[in-house]
């Protein structure tokens, strides 16, 4: 099972799971509407200055949100997202329309990759959030798993560097 942990505790008790690994750690990024493809290097932005924005979020259940609204409250922010959506393609989607501005991880980047966005990444402090692999205690991991880990490990390597989404 592939699953994602948003740095914090995981929310299963530890005897049902053997181990889990981070595939790969990323951090937290600014998706907000672009006229035109970026050029250069990505404009960071501080999480302070998206305090006042408009939003779009996921629920308030899903643990990247929870991390991220965490953050949000440190520089003030005490209201959730103005726009709920679950999935991160429908918030992407909704970027480019012009509803708002979406803080969503790095590795959503291939997604963004087909929408007219910009993605900043955020800084001050940079929020880590991590993807796992977590195996059941009790079951033998099936063949090809770690072949597979190891596919998935170059692919996620691949995609996830670039920051900013080149649209067609």
């Amino acid at each position: 099972m592939v699953t994602v942990r948003a740095s914090s505790p995981w929310p299963y008790p530890a005897r049902s799971m053997s181990a889990w690994a981070v595939s790969f750690d990323r951090s937290a990024a600014c998706a907000e509407p672009a006229a035109q493809p970026m050029s250069g290097p990505p404009r960071p932005l501080r999480w302070k200055d998206i305090v006042k924005w408009r939003l779009i979020g996921a629920p308030p259940a899903n643990p990247i949100q929870q991390l991220i609204d965490r953050n949000l409250q440190r520089f003030g922010r005490r209201e959730p997202p103005d726009m709920v959506f679950d999935y991160f393609e429908t918030q992407i989607a909704m970027v480019e329309a012009g509803v708002g501005c979406a803080v969503i991880p790095t590795f959503a980047i291939p997604a963004c990759r087909r929408h007219r966005i910009a993605m900043h990444p955020l800084k001050d402090p940079v929020v880590p959030i991590e993807l796992c692999q977590i195996a059941s205690r009790g079951r033998k991991l099936p063949p090809g798993f770690e072949d597979f880990t190891r596919f998935l490990k170059s692919y996620i390597a691949e995609w996830a560097e670039p920051w900013s989404p080149k649209f067609a």
